[in-house]
């Protein structure tokens, strides 16, 4: 399983969240550190973290299941639909939808700036990005978007419902409580909510792809 954290780099909630999955089962869980971010060199923009979820998956080697957070959404939404890369990705679970990126783009370099993230002006152009093009991601997707503040703020419950039709999503939990996309551990809730919203979603899709 590759886990994509929100584009602050490997937070201590992102540490957590591979520790819970990883102790669920035998499982290998390897979390990515895009460019710019945390220890990795170079700087953040779209296009340029959507080739290194490239090389990651050609690394791994076999299809992966996808845990992707928030602005992590933002690389899969600039390949198209037909793009190769897809071979290598066997599904994907989201967590805490990003429903407008531009609206929300001066606060999400507000926070960044706390945890050292060097950005690209090409990062501008995931204001483009729109719910229509989730719906042109080819491998099945699921949803959990806890309604907790945060979460809310990203997306409102219309729009995930709007996400659900448009997006074609296979699952879609929205649960009371989650995990905050910081750098707090939260290992007894990351744990909860890794067992019962997420695992069951990568479970599902592993039965999937055996059943295909």
């Amino acid at each position: 399983m590759l886990l994509l954290p929100n584009g602050y780099g490997v937070l201590r909630y992102a540490q957590s969240v591979g520790s819970a999955i990883s102790s669920a089962g035998a499982r290998d869980v390897v979390a990515m550190n895009f460019r710019g971010q945390g220890a990795s060199d170079g700087v953040l923009d779209i296009a340029g973290c959507a080739a290194d979820l490239r090389t990651v998956l050609d690394w791994v080697g076999a299809p992966a299941q996808l845990l992707v957070h928030c602005s992590a959404m933002l690389p899969l939404l600039t390949l198209k639909g037909t793009d190769p890369m897809w071979r290598s990705v066997q599904d994907a679970v989201l967590y805490g939808y990003l429903a407008q990126p531009a609206k929300h783009l001066d606060r999400f370099r507000r926070k960044a700036e706390r945890y050292g993230v060097r950005f690209s002006e090409a990062v501008e152009q995931s204001g483009e990005f729109t719910v229509d093009r989730y719906a042109e991601i080819p491998v099945p997707l699921s949803l959990v978007h806890p309604q907790i503040s945060e979460n809310l703020r990203r997306a409102s419950l219309d729009e995930v419902e709007l996400l659900s039709r448009v997006g074609r999503l296979v699952q879609t939990r929205t649960p009371a409580e989650g995990y905050a996309i910081d750098d707090m551990p939260q290992e007894s809730l990351v744990y909860g909510v890794c067992q019962s919203e997420i695992l069951p979603l990568l479970e599902a899709g592993s039965g999937r792809t055996e059943t295909a």
